[in-house]
């Protein structure tokens, strides 16, 4: 899970909310509300295609099939129409705001809502298999071969040995990757969508 907390030590803002300390809370959460939508989207765009420059991904973990040219070369095919192991977690992709003031906090993780990205409470975003899956691949694991597992690995052109009958999950950062990417963004883009609010709220109560 990502958390953003707001720093409210930049001169810019500190005026702001000596002026205007009955729109704070609005313009905060308007603001927040914006930038979970866009690292949501970041993280769903980074699971699905690779975008962000952060590690390439594998192109198994990307859902690209392997096929062996005449001449014995393994070679990319097209990629499979349900993606990778990981791509159908990028729909669950969500985020949250809670908190009052200075305690006010954005959070992106993985849950579950009825439409949209945005939840009500923290707590939805730690659905206890999205969470346990994304930790297993954003760290890595050695697991058993299944059946399944086999024909799933052989039918995307990535064959196992007979003899093979553990693998490990390689790690495959998500979430860390986004984090980096979005952190050093994060306080300016947050000054701005808070000071845009502002002066939106600050016309429609005029």
């Amino acid at each position: 899970m990502i958390e953003i907390n707001i720093d409210y030590n930049d001169q810019v803002l500190q005026r702001k909310l000596r002026r205007l300390p009955e729109l704070m809370q609005r313009a905060t959460n308007s603001a927040l509300s914006s930038m979970g939508w866009w690292i949501s989207r970041e993280l769903r765009n980074y699971i699905e295609y690779g975008y962000v420059k952060g590690p390439a991904l594998h192109p198994f973990t990307l859902g690209y099939k392997q096929r062996v040219t005449k001449e014995g070369k393994a070679v990319l095919a097209k990629r499979r129409a349900h993606g990778g192991p990981l791509s159908w977690m990028g729909k669950f992709a969500r985020y949250a705001v809670w908190g009052e003031g200075q305690n006010t906090t954005l959070a992106i993780g993985y849950g579950k809502s009825g439409k949209g990205e945005k939840l009500a409470s923290r707590e939805q975003l730690n659905n206890p298999l999205l969470t346990m899956y994304a930790r297993k691949h954003e760290y890595g694991r050695r697991i058993r071969v299944t059946d399944k597992m086999r024909g799933m690995f052989a039918k995307a052109g990535y064959p196992l040995k007979k003899m093979t009958t553990y693998i490990t999950i390689p790690r495959r950062p998500t979430i860390s990757v986004i984090e980096k990417y979005v952190k050093p963004q994060a306080p300016r883009r947050f000054k701005e969508k808070f000071i845009e609010r502002l002066r939106k709220y600050q016309l429609e109560a005029v």
